[in-house]
């Protein structure tokens, strides 16, 4: 059994493949988790949107 604090080899070639594409992508991400919202900002300094507020600025929603 592994220790919680050893790195995964497989997530973090996952996560290192997903950052690749995010840089490269010209799109807006979207992830309903805080934490992977926190993970994609922090692996590719991109912001991905809730999707809510994705739906909110497809449907021009004024929520002031």
């Amino acid at each position: 059994m592994k220790a919680l604090s050893e790195p995964d080899p497989k997530r973090a070639s996952g996560d290192e493949r997903l950052h690749e594409v995010l840089d490269l992508a010209e799109t807006v991400v979207v992830a309903s988790g805080v934490s992977c919202r926190q993970q994609i900002f922090h692996g590719t300094e991109r912001t991905a949107w809730h999707p809510v507020q994705l739906l909110r600025e497809a449907l021009d929603v004024d929520v002031s």
